[in-house]
């Protein structure tokens, strides 16, 4: 059985952070039944990987290397080499016009024996954009 890393690209605004959540909150569950959802790249406890997309995308202002980074996640899937691995960061559908940078991440999955599937969750737009927008606000 090939092994396989579950790439979750969000996109904002449809449930992401409920689900990262739930991921780590279910952590030895996971890890009990095979599943792997890495500590390396996440901000916070309960966080998704977003620290992956800012170091992939020379983001100075947002990537923290104590949050962990590309080659600690690498080192991480290598050492416990589940055979499943979930990843999350809406943040990653940034990277989507940039195949090089995706390039980077897909080979350090394949180095070990990964093949990478993509999961993406999408909204209606009219609602996701009054969504966003209100989010936006915030800031």
């Amino acid at each position: 059985m090939k092994k396989k890393i579950i790439l979750h690209i969000g996109t904002h605004k449809t449930g992401t952070t409920a689900l990262q959540s739930t991921l780590s909150i279910n952590d030895k569950y996971l890890k009990d039944n095979g599943v792997l959802y890495p500590c390396a790249g996440r901000l916070g406890k309960f966080g998704g990987h977003h620290n992956i997309e800012a170091q992939l995308n020379n983001d100075t202002k947002t990537f923290k290397k104590k949050y962990g980074t590309l080659e600690d996640l690498c080192a991480e899937i290598k050492k416990t080499n589940f055979p499943t691995v979930i990843i999350s960061s809406e943040s990653l559908q940034c990277l989507y016009s940039k195949p090089d940078k995706l390039r980077i991440l897909n080979n350090c999955f394949e180095r070990y024996g990964y093949i990478t599937e993509v999961i993406i969750f999408l909204r209606n737009q009219i609602s996701y954009m009054e969504k966003l927008y209100r989010e936006l606000l915030k800031y």
